[in-house]
């Protein structure tokens, strides 16, 4: 019985630590998307020609990153 007991806690233990992965990965998704949604504004009421190279590598940079956590 004492070995079912311990199978029970490290199964609960495991879905208590995936349930905030999956937390942090919804944050991450949230905020990606607020992100889009100012960025969406922003060019709408500026006018941008060119895009710095350096904010492109940033950007490229964090999107690798975010998509490295959700694997």
């Amino acid at each position: 019985m004492k070995a079912w007991m311990k199978n029970l806690e490290k199964y609960l233990r495991s879905l208590v630590s995936l349930t905030r992965i999956r937390f942090s990965v919804d944050k991450v998704y949230q905020t990606a998307g607020v992100r889009f949604e100012v960025l969406c504004v922003v060019n709408k009421t500026e006018k941008v020609e060119e895009v710095a190279p350096e904010i492109i590598a940033a950007a490229r940079d964090y999107l690798l990153s975010s998509i490295a956590l959700l694997q």
